[in-house]
């Protein structure tokens, strides 16, 4: 559930504020982060840059009121408002018009994969939760993958996991998916490096972890890649198609 907005947003820094497009942003000065707000799905805060310069603003002013504005006229973010930008693809904020795109690769077996299929969805609930909330916030957040063409090949997401009361005790943990005729490319490595430099830079937090099927050599070696390094088992962690599974645990810390 998002926290209610104030009624008169603060104003940005003044070095900040300045018409997009800005494709690299240098050191850690401040720059506005996007997430969801009623129609607009668009909210400045402050966070700071990802040392790659992987947050690419378009399309949007962040000079006084803008983000009030957008949301007092319903406007919609264009596609690739937002973006973190790599090399092979880009992640990107779900909208509105990707729905479709989602509920097809929920209903398809082969999307999820034996490593990620589980029990059935209520037809509906995709669009739900994108009203409630956006697939955006500070405790779970799901982004589209797609490529430098915006072919959309895939989903990611990340969940806040607490190891402890406090806010010192919070960790980050990612899954993904990719389509089956995008695997093999190398995008989920790229992909999962991309959400965890995001997370480290926007978020106080030491440590970004992952965890996937004993069995599932691909994304373990996707996850190596990514920088991740394995720590152990969880043993009978997970239950799918009639029985428990052993899962890998990975993570990464900051600066690592």
């Amino acid at each position: 559930m998002l926290r209610p907005q104030p009624k008169h947003p603060r104003p940005l820094p003044q070095e900040v504020c300045h018409t997009a497009r800005t494709a690299t942003v240098q050191g850690s000065e401040p720059h506005p982060r996007i997430v969801p707000l009623d129609n607009a799905r668009a909210f400045y805060r402050y966070t700071t840059a990802i040392d790659r310069g992987a947050i690419d603003r378009m399309s949007a002013t962040c000079c006084g009121d803008a983000a009030l504005m957008l949301h007092r006229k319903g406007a919609s973010v264009k596609a690739g408002a937002t973006m973190i930008r790599g090399q092979l693809l880009d992640l990107r904020p779900l909208l509105e018009g990707d729905l479709a795109q989602l509920e097809t690769w929920a209903g398809d077996p082969e999307y999820g994969g034996v490593f990620n299929t589980f029990a059935l969805r209520l037809p509906g609930a995709i669009r739900r939760a994108f009203a409630e909330h956006g697939y955006l916030t500070d405790e779970a957040g799901r982004l589209l993958i797609a490529t430098k063409a915006g072919e959309a090949v895939g989903d990611i997401s990340y969940r806040r996991v607490t190891y402890g009361p406090g806010p010192g005790n919070r960790v980050y943990e990612i899954g993904i998916s990719i389509a089956p005729a995008y695997r093999g490319r190398r995008y989920g490595a790229e992909a999962q490096r991309l959400l965890a430099a995001y997370l480290f830079e926007a978020y106080p937090i030491e440590r970004v972890q992952a965890s996937t099927d004993v069995s599932n050599i691909a994304e373990q070696r996707a996850l190596e890649r990514a920088g991740f390094t394995r720590e152990g088992v969880l043993r009978r962690a997970q239950f799918r198609g009639g029985a428990w599974h052993d899962l890998a645990m990975y993570s990464k810390l900051r600066g690592e």
